[in-house]
This record gives C-alpha cells, structure tokens and sequence, in this order.
C-alpha cells in the first residue's frame, strides 16, 4: 500500500461499499414505512364492516366494501373464509 493509487483506490471503494449499504438500508426503512400497518383494533373494525356489508347487501355490497379500502390503501385486498376460499 505504498502507492498513492492503491490507497486512492482502496478509499474510492470502501466509499461506494458503504454508500450502497446506506442507500439500500435507507431505501428499505422507508418502503417498509411506507407499507400501510394494520392494527388489531382497525381489522377488527374492517372485519366488521366487511360483515354487515355482507349481511346488508350480500356479495355486491361486499364488493363495494372491498374497493373503498383498496381505494383508501391503494393496495390489493381480499377476504377469505377460514379455509382460504374468497368471498
């Protein structure tokens, strides 16, 4: 390491090493934030919902239920029974 090259070298690259361990773990935290969390007392709200929507007006009101809050979350949702069939 008694060249100037190599030590410029070696620190170039230990530089980007860690920018992309940064950028990455960075980028990471902030789509995991990002990503809507669901408490147990909101699913229990939703599943209820979902329920009488059902009860109320059958499948079509639980289609309707079910594209307001993929509407809200801007993400993909479904409902299944307790053995995975969709509602």
């Amino acid at each position: 390491m008694r060249s100037l090259f190599t030590k410029i070298l070696l620190w170039m690259l230990l530089t980007v090493a860690v920018s992309n361990t940064l950028s990455f773990y960075i980028g990471t935290t902030l789509q995991r934030s990002s990503q809507p969390q669901f408490s147990g007392r909101g699913l229990t709200f939703e599943l209820r919902e979902a329920r009488e929507a059902w009860e109320a007006e059958g499948r079509d009101g639980l289609e309707r239920m079910l594209a307001r809050i993929k509407d809200a979350i801007n993400a993909e949702v479904a409902l299944t029974d307790s053995t995975g069939r969709d509602l």
